[in-house]
């Protein structure tokens, strides 16, 4: 069988053309099935190898770029940025190729984020301010009507010989600003004033050294305020406020606790010191995040007296804390 298949294959008049040289030139030769087809349909035989296209005209920017030579036209660097400038009647300004500077190879955008314009704007007018802080050091004098009073807030609660401590939360709209006239508001002051002892004070009756007693002072205020604004850094601040102050004594035994009120009035003034110099980045980040237009180092004095009521207060007291505009 595998004679007669190979006589028969020698017989095939393809096998006389497989068995000779192929002749690259000739297309049948190289795709014959796709060129039979091709004059089936009478397509015309496509060329092994193309002639050259012609040679494409090349920009000058092209020619720089292949020749490596420096541009001297914006244009062919930044052309929409260089067209935005010809609108606005801006001059184009020629970048250099290789500057390690980047103004050099983008001039109009280096020049646009050193311009002013694009600093950090922040809102030309304060509305408002508003703070908290802490006592740094107080001075009680405290007395009871003599018909209730049993002992002295000082035998009760020794204020001189330890930290009382108390915080303060203010608020103030600014109605009138002017950098040199000053800045005039209304302001309302949250002070809270917490001192513990042993002993008896709004109520009748002896020391009990078992038993813990606790006074609490809310003062609550409501006045005006003025800003002098006419230093860069520092601006001193006075305010003037009417005051209820509502307070509270508790002992931790089973005894009631007593409380009651006292109307007054409170003056507070001292000192805010500009921090927005420290650093311009965060004085930023401030405004942006929360509204914040100058953060404030603050130390103050506030003298507490009262006009009526069934406790009179003198107290004296220096805060520290911070300031923010709005």
């Amino acid at each position: 069988m595998s004679l007669s298949l190979a006589l028969a294959i020698m017989m095939c008049p393809g096998f006389a053309r497989a068995a000779a040289p192929v002749d690259y030139s000739n297309p049948d030769q190289v795709e014959p099935y796709i060129e039979s087809l091709k004059k089936k349909y009478d397509i015309k035989p496509r060329p092994l190898t193309e002639a050259p296209r012609p040679a494409e005209a090349k920009t000058p920017a092209a020619e720089n770029i292949e020749n490596k030579a420096p541009l001297t036209d914006p244009n062919e660097v930044q052309p929409y940025i260089e067209n935005l400038r010809r609108k606005n009647g801006l001059a184009p300004e020629a970048p250099l190729r290789g500057s390690s500077n980047p103004g050099a190879v983008q001039p109009y955008i280096e020049s646009i984020k050193k311009d002013p314009e694009l600093e950090p704007k922040f809102k030309n007018t304060v509305n408002t301010a508003a703070g908290f802080s802490f006592v740094a050091s107080n001075q009680f004098k405290i007395t009871s009507n003599k018909d209730i009073q049993a002992n002295t807030f000082e035998s009760v609660y020794s204020p001189d010989s330890k930290y009382a401590p108390s915080a303060d939360v203010f608020v103030e709209r600014q109605l009138y600003r002017n950098r040199y006239v000053g800045a005039l508001g209304v302001v309302g002051h949250l002070n809270v004033i917490s001192i513990a002892g042993k002993g008896v004070f709004t109520k009748t009756g002896a020391t009990s050294p078992d038993t813990t007693f606790r006074f609490l002072a809310i003062p609550v205020s409501v006045g005006v305020s003025y800003r002098f604004l006419q230093m860069r850094f520092i601006d001193p601040f006075i305010s003037l406020s009417a005051v209820a102050i509502p307070f509270l004594e508790t002992r931790n035994d089973d005894h009631p606790s007593r409380r009651a009120m006292s109307r007054g009035y409170n003056v507070t003034g001292g000192l805010a010191f500009n921090l927005d110099w420290i650093t311009r980045k965060d004085a930023w980040e401030q405004y942006d995040n929360n509204g914040v237009l100058h953060t404030y180092l603050l130390a103050q004095l506030e003298v507490l007296r009262t006009l009526s009521g069934a406790v009179n207060f003198a107290y004296n007291a220096t805060y520290i804390g911070l300031m923010f505009e709005f």
